[in-house]
């Protein structure tokens, strides 16, 4: 399973973290902590068959994610949300679960700018 998860995982990876080139390690692995939870939130609506644009707008008014690493950069949020549910969507149904936001975050930690 993360053998075809982990490519796709380092493409949305290497997407999200484009605006953030010069980031510390530190600060790399709270952004990848917060993506990490869009995606599980994300795998969540869709596996209770909320549909993709449903889950968008949910994660947007979701107040966790607004009050932790999003809190001072809503336009953020909603790059970070738009891209990862993009993502999440397109995985096939067997790649769902806790496997997802565990890769992603594994492959978001490692990607080296």
């Amino acid at each position: 399973m993360f053998r075809t998860l982990l490519p796709a995982a380092f493409a949305a990876c290497l997407v999200a973290a484009t605006p953030a080139l010069s980031e510390t390690e530190k600060e790399r692995a709270v952004r990848c902590e917060a993506q990490a939870g869009i995606v599980a939130e994300a795998v969540d609506l869709r596996l209770d068959k909320k549909r993709e644009r449903r889950a968008r707008k949910l994660l947007l008014k979701n107040d966790a994610l607004k009050a932790g690493f999003y809190a001072e950069d809503e336009a953020l949020l909603k790059q970070h949300v738009d891209l990862l549910v993009n993502w999440v969507y397109q995985l096939p149904e067997a790649q769902l679960g806790e496997d997802a936001s565990t890769a992603f975050q594994i492959a978001c930690n490692q990607f080296q700018s």
